[in-house]
C-alpha cells in the first residue's frame, strides 16, 4: 500500500524517486512493483530517449485503491481527533 501511495502522489514518478521516498532501495522496489503490475494496480512506461528510466503510474484500479487509502486515513484521523476532544456536558 505504500509503494501505491508513493506512485499515487506524484504524476509518473520514475522508479528511483519512488524508492526514495520509500527509503527502499531499487531492487526492493523492483520486487513490490512486479507484484503490483501483476496484480494490475500500476503500469510501467520506459521512456523512448533512455530505456534505463522507467515511469510508473496507476491504473484505473490502483487508483481506486489509493483513493480507498486515503479515505481509510481521512476517517482514522477524524476518529482520533475526535478522541482527544473533550467531552461537552448537556
Amino acid at each position: 500500500m505504500h509503494t501505491i501511495d508513493a506512485i499515487g502522489l506524484h504524476a509518473q514518478p520514475t522508479s528511483s524517486e519512488v524508492a526514495r521516498r520509500l527509503r527502499v532501495t531499487k531492487g526492493t522496489l523492483t520486487v513490490a512493483v512486479k507484484n503490483l503490475v501483476r496484480k494490475g494496480y500500476v503500469e510501467r512506461q520506459q521512456l523512448d530517449q533512455d530505456k534505463r528510466v522507467v515511469n510508473l503510474s496507476l491504473t484505473r484500479k490502483g487508483r481506486l485503491m489509493y483513493r480507498a487509502h486515503q479515505a481509510f486515513h481521512q476517517k482514522w484521523w477524524l476518529a482520533s481527533l475526535m478522541d482527544l476532544m473533550p467531552i461537552k456536558p448537556n
